[in-house]
């Protein structure tokens, strides 16, 4: 509904509905528009903090649809930013959701809830959609009354995907969970054959680089030392594999992870 309000505002921006407007100016601003949506945008692991800012910039996106009417001088400006945005959601909405889907699908029936999530959203489409082509009609023109829509629409939307997302319990780790886990009062230090550790002291920087045919368990064990060192915390032998069956027994899952390492690795010869 928010989408409907937003896109009836673009059109008249770019001249629908306007005599005086140039067809071929409005077709030009369209076709710019989305070609700058297809920029894209490299997203982080933390599917949670990336959901809510997908959802944040959609709602931007729309908001300054809203307002491009108002700024007709800055009509293509305002466009390309909002296209811009949402090829930031696009990416960011469809990374997050699979691996949401994922994680919901406690019986490893991923099929089964990908289909409930898709018939679900159609649903949510339909309602949207009938009661947009009811309100259009009585709140075009009136930009008070629309206003006040967006941004209860607007609101209660973030309120509910901020919930959502809060609601989640994610069991991989990934490197803000792993540090959070792994700050306990001892940990233990080791040289790995599987990985290659640089701490810079005075900047606080760590680097890890992993070699070719790491296991899974050794990209933790680098996140695992890398805050050891940080923290100067004295350590023993069995500290790392106290702290994987600790969190193992608390539902962690250890075996795979979202930790953030690139594809690069190394050999030795």
């Amino acid at each position: 509904m928010t989408s409907a309000l937003a896109t009836e505002a673009v059109l008249k921006g770019a001249g629908v509905g306007d005599q005086s407007a140039s067809a071929l100016a409005a077709s030009l601003t369209w076709l710019a528009k989305d070609g700058l949506g297809m920029i894209g945008s490299e997203l982080d692991y933390d599917c949670k903090k990336w959901r809510l800012v997908a959802d944040i910039m959609n709602d931007l996106a729309f908001f300054i649809d809203l307002l491009s009417p108002a700024l007709s001088g800055s009509f293509f400006i305002c466009a390309c930013t909002s296209s811009l945005l949402r090829a930031v959601v696009g990416v960011a909405g469809g990374a997050t959701r699979t691996a949401i889907v994922q994680h919901q699908a406690r019986r490893n029936n991923l099929a089964d809830v990908a289909s409930k999530d898709g018939s679900q959203e159609t649903m949510v489409n339909v309602t949207a959609l009938i009661s947009s082509l009811i309100m259009l009609p009585l709140v075009s023109g009136k930009h008070t009354l629309i206003w006040f829509l967006f941004m209860a629409f607007t609101g209660v939307h973030l309120y509910a995907n901020y919930r959502a997302v809060r609601s989640l319990n994610m069991e991989t780790l990934n490197v803000k969970r792993a540090t959070i886990l792994i700050r306990v009062p001892s940990a233990h230090l080791e040289v790995s054959e599987f990985y290659t550790l640089l701490y810079d002291k005075q900047r606080n920087i760590g680097w890890v680089a992993l070699m070719d045919g790491a296991p899974n368990l050794s990209t933790l064990k680098a996140v695992f030392d890398t805050e050891t060192i940080a923290f100067k915390r004295e350590h023993s032998e069995k500290q790392f594999d106290e702290f994987i069956r600790e969190i193992s027994s608390k539902g962690w899952k250890v075996e795979g992870s979202n930790l953030g390492y690139d594809e690069w690795t190394y050999t030795r010869k």
